[in-house]
Order: structure tokens, then sequence, then C-alpha cells
């Protein structure tokens, strides 16, 4: 993913009551959609990420486990993962006592 400003478009979550890793969301029939859609502000420069929603900026760097992927710098932990081609993304928050505690997908669009 190259350095920018983009807009993140969130539509989609997962039920997380039984999932354990992201992996384990093997369709999107296993998702559902968001009544309202949630815009954050992503912005990539260099092996960084900051991400503001609405509610708090989060900080993260780019993971070893491959270059659309950032670690993000949340309690327990979260990762924000770019498709190939850059036009979806998957917001990951992850929990003490409970693995993942909110998975979300959407578009992402450069501004």
């Amino acid at each position: 993913m190259s350095n920018g400003d983009y807009t993140l478009v969130l539509d989609s979550e997962a039920s997380t009551e039984q999932l354990q890793f992201p992996h384990e969301l093997t369709s999107a029939g296993s998702l559902t959609k968001l009544s309202e859609p949630q815009e954050y502000h992503v912005s990539i420069s260099g092996n960084e990420v900051t991400i503001k929603t609405p509610e708090e900026t989060v900080k993260g760097s780019r993971s070893e486990a491959g270059k659309n992927q950032f670690d993000l710098e949340l309690f327990a932990g979260g990762r924000l993962q770019i498709n190939d081609d850059g036009s979806t993304a998957e917001y990951v928050v992850y929990g003490s006592g409970r693995p993942v505690v909110s998975y979300k997908r959407g578009t992402l669009k450069q501004k």
C-alpha cells in the first residue's frame, strides 16, 4: 500500500462471540451489514499508519506478516489488513479473555 490519505468505509461486521481468529471467517456470508456505515480516516506514511475513528486515534506499524498488514497499538492489539488491490480492508480489534472483540470490513478509497 502506498503512502497517502484514505477513507475506510466499514459497512460489514462479524459476530465475534464464537470467533477465535479472523481467518475463521471463510466468506462474506459470515458478515452482516451495518445499519450505518462507519468512516475512518487512514493515513499511511512509510511503515506507519494512523487511523482516526469517531472515538479515538489509533497508531500502528507495518507487520512483518505482509506489506499490506499493520499491527495496531490497542490495549490487546489489533490489525488493519488491506487486500492486494487496495480496494477493501479489515479492521480487527483483539481482546483479552475474548480473542476478537470486533471485526469489520469495508472499502478503502484514496483521498
